[in-house]
């Protein structure tokens, strides 16, 4: 199989495939993050728009696609959207199982602001699932991890303890070459 197979498989954007560590500047703090991940780990990146969060989570998943470990890409809104319209990832398995089962799961886009209760809780609980389950799982978002504290403690409370948090900011995979 191809690797472009596999990165279909995974539902991996393609403008997310071509994010590589070398491609970050050396100064960058969370680059010794990336080269040093065990794809066994949470991770939670959080920073500014553009910052390159999804670019971050695509070498992570790519990283772990590379020791033999198939993943699973999913921004927050289509997941949820795909869940509430029982959408398949194949013909046995809905996007739910798929999320709730694969061993690594990339959730971008992980923005709370001005959503309804009923999203977050979604979320959260397939963040919990997998959590409990011993699955790995990275989260790309906006949020601080003092907003969450603040107006979302129960997300909080998952990713307190649970996974690394880094901050990421100044490299915008998709403009920088």
């Amino acid at each position: 199989m191809s690797i472009e197979t596999y990165y279909d498989r995974m539902s991996l954007p393609s403008i997310h495939r071509g994010a590589m560590i070398d491609k970050i500047p050396k100064d960058f703090a969370y680059k010794n993050f990336l080269k040093e991940y065990d794809c066994g780990s949470n991770v939670y990146f959080w920073g500014d728009y553009g910052t390159g969060k999804s670019g971050c989570c695509s070498i992570l998943l790519k990283k772990c696609l590379a020791k033999g470990n198939l993943g699973y890409w999913a921004s927050c809104t289509g997941y949820v959207s795909d869940v509430m319209n029982n959408v398949h990832f194949d013909e046995n398995t809905s996007i739910f199982d798929r999320c709730r089962e694969v061993p690594i799961l990339v959730l971008d886009e992980f923005i709370l602001r001005d959503v309804a209760k009923e999203r977050e809780t979604m979320i959260e609980l397939v963040i919990r699932n997998r959590v409990e389950n011993q699955l790995t799982t990275i989260i790309s978002s906006n949020h601080n991890p003092s907003f969450l504290k603040s107006n979302h403690p129960g997300v909080y409370s998952v990713l307190r303890g649970h996974f690394n948090i880094v901050q990421v900011a100044g490299h915008n995979f998709r403009t920088q070459v």
